[in-house]
């Protein structure tokens, strides 16, 4: 058996998309509103729901197409918590505010650096039977 087996931290990876992508979900299937346009964030939320999901649980199923949307979604969640507001003068909210900073670029780097690894290139690059 030559096939290339999928590392656990891509499928790790995948779970981490698929709960985030439900975590996305319920707010907009409560039907939660927002101050701004509440079209807008309804189809910016659906569609960031579905790539969420469909990346997630291809990287679960081993699916090497779900590889670059998942490298992505990990990129724009590092730029987005990037541009979160960390000034000093924020920072006087306290603990809550430092962890609600700090969370989603951990989650980025985690993310990014799970499937950005050698052997996450070689399953990608990996010829077998279950190419996809």
């Amino acid at each position: 058996m030559d096939e290339e087996r999928r590392p656990l931290r891509v499928a790790a990876a995948g779970w981490v998309l698929t709960v985030l992508g439900c975590l996305v979900a319920v707010p907009i299937a409560a039907g939660a509103r927002t101050v701004a346009d509440p079209t807008t964030i309804l189809t910016v939320g659906t569609v960031l729901t579905a790539l969420l999901l469909t990346s997630g649980i291809g990287l679960i199923f081993g699916r090497r197409w779900a590889w670059p949307p998942a490298v992505v979604l990990g990129l724009i969640i590092l730029a987005a918590a990037a541009r979160m507001p960390g000034r000093p003068a924020d920072l006087r909210g306290g603990p809550p505010f430092l962890i609600l900073s700090v969370a989603p670029i951990l989650f980025g780097l985690t993310l990014v650096g799970c499937l950005l690894t050698p052997r996450s290139f070689k399953w990608l690059w990996a010829d077998g039977a279950d190419r996809s």
